[in-house]
């Protein structure tokens, strides 16, 4: 039989694989009794349909979920009782764990009080179903936006990287690691990391080995689609060495430049949409490096560069979905609603003033336009979930909900009292 949950949750988040550590988050699964009767052309069939009504009042699945759910359960029937219909299966436990297993989560347990032929020729089941409901631990999630994180293509097998080879498939995976950690950290989606399709599949076979208890199954039934996806290719990722020679009986040097180019693109799921799409091109001379990696380590520079790479893609998909906004103001002091790896101490930001929407004369479509840059600040403080920052320019009556764009501006100190 097909694993029809494993098919349709490959983008669960790891913490799908870390049930036992989930359990330590206080997360919570209540089981909800369900009184149901379900009708069709066989005693079996009513049953199936029942359990289905059970499944969709607790937890609203779609449609076509739905429909692979019961052709789970028809085929287990199928499988035990053969193809002559019969009303003497209906209780055999044998039969209830194989339909407790391939429901994946679903259901916990259920009873079959009556089955009974109805006037029109069918049957009809009267059900208790035992349903469990997942409720994830900290605040919900629900209304949050889904992006599902991709593993990045990329243009070649190999990039010569330094003086040896780096695989494009180790490249694309700490790209995506980065990625994942970045979006993450900005808490404006909840993020779906397709990376790890092998070690969740893994983890299912061990649930239809029925290893893990229905409170497990129930973690992993509650499957997440995605709202957007996100795309790429890696078309360069290259660190270059050149020998310098400078005579006069000095060392030769070593002078490093390195280069990546990234394409990238969000897709709307549902209208298969292109919502941002671009490419990343990042060159580093000598200097840059040293500064990003003072002592050019071998296996910190892919990673500080990789680093660099997300943070600007990140930032370019959240500049245009969800920017950086003034949460809260006390006097000349500001909290930002998005802190972690995004937000840097130190880096400026222009405060737009109050947007408008203007009206595209080519399309008819409007887009939005912010206000004159009314401040400028600059960060002081970054933790996990906020940065606090400064104004340091401009007007000083800041607004919550006014949006931050980030700027090169550099402020010039005020000259000592008494100096001209």
């Amino acid at each position: 039989m097909k694993n029809i949950l494993y098919l349709q949750s490959r983008s669960l988040c790891l913490w799908v694989l870390l049930f036992g550590f989930a359990g330590s988050l206080h997360a919570q699964v209540k089981n909800i009794n369900r009184q149901v009767a379900g009708r069709g052309n066989t005693p079996e069939e009513a049953i199936v349909n029942g359990l289905i009504e059970a499944i969709n009042q607790v937890n609203g699945v779609k449609v076509d979920a739905l429909k692979d759910i019961s052709s789970s359960f028809r085929e287990v029937y199928s499988e035990v009782k053969g193809e002559k219909p019969t009303t003497e299966l209906v209780d055999d436990n044998r039969l209830k764990q194989k339909v407790v297993l391939s429901s994946k989560g679903y259901v916990k347990s259920y009873t079959v009080n009556n089955t009974r032929k109805i006037p029109d020729g069918r049957w009809e089941a009267s059900l208790t179903v035992v349903v469990p409901e997942y409720f994830s631990p900290g605040q919900d999630k629900s209304a949050l936006r889904r992006m599902a994180i991709t593993l990045f293509r990329a243009a070649k097998p190999q990039f010569a990287f330094g003086l040896g080879q780096m695989s494009a498939a180790d490249v694309s995976r700490r790209l995506n690691q980065k990625l994942v950690s970045q979006m993450t950290q900005a808490r404006k989606f909840r993020v779906l990391d397709q990376q790890f399709d092998l070690e969740i599949g893994k983890q299912f076979d061990r649930l239809e080995d029925g290893k893990a208890r229905p409170e497990e199954l129930a973690r992993a039934g509650r499957k997440l689609g995605a709202d957007y996806v996100l795309v790429g290719t890696i078309n360069s990722f290259n660190l270059k060495q050149q020998v310098v020679k400078p005579g006069f009986g000095l060392p030769d040097e070593i002078l490093n430049t390195a280069n990546v180019i990234v394409e990238f693109r969000v897709i709307e799921v549902a209208t298969q949409q292109t919502m941002w799409s671009n490419e990343l091109n990042l060159l580093f001379d000598n200097n840059e490096l040293a500064r990003l990696v003072p002592r050019l380590d071998a296996d910190q520079l892919p990673q500080a560069l990789l680093g660099r790479a997300a943070d600007e893609i990140v930032n370019e998909i959240l500049d245009v979905i969800y920017p950086i906004k003034v949460a809260h103001v006390d006097g000349e002091n500001a909290i930002l609603n998005q802190g972690g790896k995004r937000v840097k101490i130190g880096t400026y930001y222009k405060v737009e003033g109050e947007a408008k929407w203007i009206v595209d004369p080519d399309t008819g479509l409007k887009f939005k336009v912010g206000g004159s840059n009314t401040s400028t600040i600059v960060i002081t403080e970054v933790m996990p979930k906020y940065s606090r920052a400064k104004i340091v320019e401009g007007n000083k009556d800041l607004k919550v909900g006014q949006v931050c764009r980030r700027t090169q501006v550099k402020i010039v100190a005020a000259p000592p009292s008494g100096e001209k």
